[in-house]
């Protein structure tokens, strides 16, 4: 079956964008940091190869729907493992979960697939009852997925954890990725056959970026710095403490030296001033 030259383009486009994201997976030796986002890759790789060869030189629509179907779920698995290998990145420092993270993680996972399973069921495409199924297992696949991903960089953003550059950009590229495909999905299931296809396209153009984004990111060698430890203050009468691993300490407000010297000896000063400009928790017997 002759495909249109764009079908074209963006079938290959698809199939090349992984393969340029597993060479450098294995250049990097990303890949054993991160073997399940190989085996994903590798796996959707092989299904576009399949999908293009059944599409293309058997011309049997029926066919390519059901090799289209049977491999969805596996691909899910795939991905729910790829979330966890992010989570397992960002949340667990020295062997433990940080902050109750994983307990958080599994309760939006489970709350999300039940709320999903419902609304997917609810919703009936205006298809026949082999398509039906199909989307609703699309919308419902994307929606769990992308609420892992954002639940996952909520947790993180609330414990304020430090992120590796390349880990933040993986999970900022696959959370761009799912929004989009949920919002096609959701306009397919809503408009049924009228435009399908040109909706389709932008979950192929969303793919494509994505495996660009994240063969870029590493890709490309970055020097690793190390977060400056906290300095002690000449002007708290506490020592300095040592923020959990892993967490980020809060950004304070710079003051110049010889300003915050003058102010906090000057007499008449309020102390939550004095307490603000010294960037200490002083106790009020510090503060005559």
């Amino acid at each position: 079956m002759k495909l249109p030259l764009l079908d074209e383009l963006l079938w290959a486009g698809g199939f090349l964008s992984c393969a340029v994201l597993l060479l450098v997976l294995i250049v990097r030796g990303r890949w054993k940091q991160f073997p399940v986002l190989f085996a994903w890759i590798a796996f959707v790789t092989g299904k576009t190869s399949l999908c293009y060869v059944v599409y293309r030189f058997f011309g049997s629509a029926h066919l390519y729907a059901q090799v289209y179907w049977l491999s969805m779920w596996p691909e899910f698995a795939l991905q729910i493992g790829v979330a966890v290998e992010l989570a397992r990145a960002a949340f667990r420092r020295d062997g433990k979960w940080i902050g109750g993270a994983g307990r958080q993680l599994l309760f939006w996972a489970l709350f999300s697939a039940a709320a999903f399973a419902a609304l997917s069921e609810w919703i009936v495409p205006p298809h026949g009852a082999y398509a039906s199924w199909q989307l609703r297992g699309d919308l419902f696949t994307s929606l769990v997925v992308c609420e892992l991903l954002v639940s996952i960089g909520v947790i993180a953003n609330r414990l304020r954890v430090r992120w590796e550059g390349p880990v933040l950009a993986l999970l900022q590229a696959l959370t761009a990725l799912d929004t989009v495909c949920v919002v096609v999905n959701a306009l397919q299931s809503y408009f049924g056959t009228r435009d399908f296809r040109q909706i389709e396209y932008f979950q192929s153009y969303a793919w494509i970026g994505a495996m660009i984004w994240i063969a870029m990111e590493f890709g490309i060698a970055r020097p690793h710095a190390e977060a400056p430890e906290r300095a002690a203050d000449p002007y708290s009468p506490r020592a300095p403490e040592r923020n959990p691993p892993g967490i980020l300490q809060a950004p304070g407000t710079p003051v110049p030296e010889a300003v915050r010297s003058l102010l906090t000896r000057q007499r008449g000063i309020p102390k939550w001033l004095s307490r603000t400009l010294s960037g200490t928790n002083a106790t009020d017997g510090a503060d005559a």
